[in-house]
């Protein structure tokens, strides 16, 4: 009696699993149908990508540390296998040449000397002596030049007195700042175009004076040139500084001795 109802029992359970089933699978369809009306399945994945995006922001992949050596640590076979070819690529490659870096040239340097003409020239700086005498001595410079002797000249005069002319106390008298702005010289005349700091000297006009002697006296040392014609910044002047020193004309060692500038 007890195994009937059993039996009755599992079939009920039997019958109304299919018919659940049955019920399922005739409402497949509709219930399709309403999931893609509403959108239930994007919104799900949609929801499902945040999430997963959000994980991976949380916790994001990390490179790996390169591996380094520490002290006492051994390289691995390939390693050891790289190091060991470009040991042997630089024992088997020859050095390669280098050129030696060349000596920084000068225009006093032997290198650039060597490709000038070579003229012994008359340097003239000035000493004072105790009394207040100036005199006027003339040195002996090497005097390195291309094309024009007397430029380059007249430009070692204005670099000044080197330490052999200092130590026998003669110095020059030209102002600081004094550069030439061209020369040329005609009928055996120098014109000299300086700048206008060559108008004004410190020491008033004992200064002008002595700078004059310097200028006429080295220039003069050129057999082409008998007379020097000052000319400041292009122009013919009639006197330099405040204190009205006569240069409207050409000078020559006579007309500056005579004038009592001349050389003592």
């Amino acid at each position: 009696m007890a195994n009937r109802k059993t039996s009755l029992g599992c079939l009920f359970w039997l019958a109304l699993i299919l018919l659940v089933i049955v019920i399922i699978l005739a409402n497949i369809k509709t219930a399709n149908e309403i999931i893609k009306k509403t959108g239930f399945r994007e919104t799900i994945s949609e929801l499902f990508k945040g999430k997963t995006k959000e994980k991976n922001e949380e916790s994001p992949e990390t490179e790996e540390p390169k591996q380094t050596l520490e002290p006492g640590d051994n390289l691995d076979d390939n390693n050891q296998d790289n190091t060991n070819q470009i040991h042997e690529q630089n024992q088997n490659k020859e050095p390669e040449e280098t050129e030696e870096p060349e000596p920084s040239a000068t225009p006093e340097s032997e290198q650039e000397n060597t490709r000038k003409r070579l003229r012994k020239a008359l340097i003239y700086f000035i000493k004072v002596d105790e009394e207040g005498v100036i005199h006027l001595k003339g040195f002996e410079r090497a005097v390195y030049y291309n094309d024009s002797p007397l430029t380059e000249t007249l430009v070692t005069l204005l670099k000044g007195p080197q330490s052999k002319e200092i130590n026998l106390e003669y110095y020059s008298m030209i102002p600081e700042n004094t550069h030439i702005n061209n020369i040329y010289v005609k009928n055996q005349i120098a014109y000299i175009d300086f700048n206008d700091s060559f108008r004004f000297n410190p020491l008033g006009r004992e200064g002008l004076k002595a700078q004059l002697n310097q200028i006429v006296y080295t220039a003069t040392e050129f057999s082409t040139v008998s007379k020097v014609q000052i000319l400041i910044d292009g122009a013919k002047v009639n006197y330099l500084g405040p204190e009205g020193l006569f240069i409207g004309e050409p000078l020559s060692r006579a007309s500056l001795i005579a004038s009592e500038w001349g050389k003592q």
